[in-house]
């Protein structure tokens, strides 16, 4: 029993150790420098132009024929 207590006791004492020093890691190690990513570039965005009004048709096998009707009607109303 005398055993078991000691172990526990072990158990304890290391767990609180583990968890009282796991944060204190930052003194000896000194952060890197990112370098400079010259080579890549973000794209070019004109993020407040207005899109551009091209549709692209849908295969003709793609909608089912209600969907084409529901479309083409979409199409005929004035000012869209």
């Amino acid at each position: 029993m005398n055993g078991l207590k000691a172990i526990f006791r072990f158990l304890v004492l290391f767990i609180t150790c583990l968890t009282f020093t796991g944060g204190l890691e930052e003194g000896s190690r000194v952060k890197r420098v990112r370098a400079e990513s010259s080579g890549v570039r973000d794209p070019a965005q004109a993020l407040d132009a207005p899109e551009p009004d091209t549709v692209v048709p849908a295969p003709p096998s793609f909608l089912i024929p209600s969907v084409k009707e529901y479309l083409e009607l979409g199409m005929a109303i004035p000012g869209k």
